[in-house]
């Protein structure tokens, strides 16, 4: 067998029978003896083996390490016999091999234990949970993933992985562990699609309050200039927009049925995903009706309560809400009587509290 060629605390088994030191090729066993300050150790089947001075020191400072918060943890079998730890397993994974096949054991570790372990032995000691397995995984191979997907891109997984908010991309882990080009070609399958869960809900009921945006990112993740828009219900038209966040403020100032509208940058015209629909109150009914010389204006309040300051206004449809006919105040009791227009065109009657519109109705005089 070609000798070993050890790089620092690295567990040595029956197998490295030779290893190198600057005089050549020696026997593993003597080259512990000769180099304790090495942190190597050795495990014999036989059961002999060589203890790690350092390990065994700051595990004699360790004042209580049974009393402490315990999580599980997979740590490799042979480890846990060497050290003769104060642990019972709690599962044999005889099918998890690693590390010369190997099996792990789960066992539950104080935390301080078990950091003192991972600072000593940091590549036989493992989370438990498929989460924490994924994160070890992903640090030990973030170099090369890296230089596959970009730095950007990179920050971006490391993050989702570490706060374990993607339960897909622990399935692309759980599928891909055993080889690494797999799971890169999962990461940039991942990254190139993108799927949102949003919710919008209201402040307030009424007009004169917020609806706040919040989302959760699914698969993929957001561009720098992705933005979200909220929209009335069957119209093409933003009523106001930002570039995304997690969590955003609409203000809408009129009453309708809003949405939330998800843009990928640079796609101004195709939203790739939308919230829930929010009833912003009052519901008015606007109704007008031809009398001859005159046109009678009545609402309809089905929902809400009728604002303060409201008026009714004659405006031909492509003036703005400054440029009316005719106005009155209005109160939800109201039958309000306008005249009727003296010029053909495509009028509105429009319902306004301030500078909203709660409601219309239109008037053909062509």
């Amino acid at each position: 067998m070609e000798p070993k060629q050890l790089s620092g605390g690295e567990i040595l088994t029956s197998k490295s029978k030779w290893v190198y030191d600057e005089h050549g090729k020696i026997y593993a066993r003597e080259y512990i003896k000769k180099y304790p300050e090495k942190y190597y150790f050795l495990l014999e089947d036989s059961g002999e083996s060589f203890e790690v001075d350092n390990f065994n020191e700051d595990l004699k400072k360790l004042k209580q390490v049974k009393n402490g918060e315990t999580k599980p943890y997979l740590i490799l079998f042979d480890l846990l016999g060497h050290l003769n730890l104060p642990v019972v397993p709690t599962q044999v994974l005889s099918s998890r091999s690693q590390n010369n096949n190997r099996p792990y054991v789960q066992v539950e570790l104080d935390q301080n234990l078990a950091q003192l372990l991972k600072k000593h032995f940091k590549d036989y000691i493992i989370s438990a949970s498929i989460e924490n397995e994924h994160l070890e995984f992903y640090k030990h191979y973030q170099d090369t993933i890296k230089n596959q997907i970009g730095e950007t891109n990179h920050k971006k997984i490391y993050q989702i992985i570490k706060d374990g908010k993607s339960n897909r991309l622990t399935e692309v882990f759980k599928k891909n562990s055993e080889d690494l080009k797999c799971y890169i070609q999962q990461l940039n399958s991942f990254l190139t699609s993108f799927e949102i869960k949003m919710m919008l809900k209201p402040t307030t009921i009424d007009f004169k309050g917020h609806l706040v945006f919040e989302s959760e990112e699914i698969v993929g993740v957001p561009q720098p200039w992705d933005w979200v828009g909220i929209f009335k219900i069957g119209e093409k038209t933003h009523h106001q927009w930002y570039y995304y966040k997690k969590s955003l403020s609409f203000s809408v100032n009129q009453p309708g049925t809003f949405e939330c509208r998800y843009f990928r940058s640079g796609d101004n015209t195709k939203h790739v995903s939308v919230s829930n629909a929010v009833e912003v109150e009052p519901k008015i009914i606007l109704v007008c009706k031809n009398q001859g010389n005159v046109v009678t204006v009545s609402c309809n309040l089905i929902s809400g309560t009728f604002p303060t300051n409201t008026w009714c206004g004659l405006f031909e449809q492509s003036h703005s809400n400054f440029g009316y006919e005719q106005y009155f105040s209005m109160d939800s009791n109201s039958t309000l009587i306008f005249k009727y227009p003296s010029k053909p065109g495509k009028y509105e009657f429009r319902l306004i509290s301030g500078n909203s519109l709660l409601s219309h109705c239109n008037l053909d005089t062509n």
